[in-house]
């Protein structure tokens, strides 16, 4: 299990590595070759010599039209930050996983103080990035792109705020059975 972590941490790392590389050299395009075009839930900024497209929800940026938007910047922030906040956090969780993963094989019980404590870990930055992911993006556009602010219930990500409320309520259950395990083998 921990060789597949490995590869798919190393996947991640080649991704954002892959993202990285498209911004700097987005970032040096001139302005006219990016496009913006209007969809049913979203806003399509492509860039004409390649096929590099973003694709931004409304929730995140609200312009009425094509006119008001300036799709360099756009295309920009939104791929430098969706794909930075993303993998910062997926490669912080590998991390707490394979720690968890480590523990276990070195002490033959998941139920220490540790693995509670990285599960906790990790349910706080689920939340965290299901309450803010989105926002620090919307408030990046509202102010590199357009003037325009407004945040919606729905750039909240409820199934990240449920999945994060989960792990702290597993994390819970790891404390409780660290704390049953250590009276067991004080037992013995």
């Amino acid at each position: 299990m921990l060789k597949v972590l490995n590869i798919i941490t190393w996947g991640a790392y080649i991704l954002l590595l892959a993202a990285v590389v498209v911004i700097i050299w987005a970032s040096f395009l001139p302005q006219e070759v990016f496009h913006a075009e209007r969809g049913v839930a979203y806003w399509l900024i492509r860039i004409d010599e390649a096929a590099q497209r973003a694709y931004i929800p409304f929730n995140i940026l609200q312009a009425p039209s094509t006119d008001r938007i300036q799709a360099k910047s756009a295309f920009i922030i939104f791929t430098l930050f969706n794909s930075l906040i993303f993998m910062v956090v997926f490669l912080y969780g590998l991390k707490q996983i394979k720690n968890i993963l480590q523990s276990i094989t070195y002490s033959y019980t998941p139920f220490t103080i540790q693995n509670a404590n990285r599960l906790k870990k990790l349910s706080f930055i689920i939340i965290g990035y299901a309450l803010l992911g989105d926002l620090i993006i919307n408030l990046l556009i509202t102010l590199f792109v357009t003037d325009i602010f407004s945040v919606d219930i729905s750039i909240f990500n409820i199934l990240g705020l449920i999945i994060g409320a989960l792990l702290f309520i597993i994390s819970q259950i790891f404390l409780h059975g660290a704390y049953l395990q250590e009276e067991f083998d004080t037992t013995l």
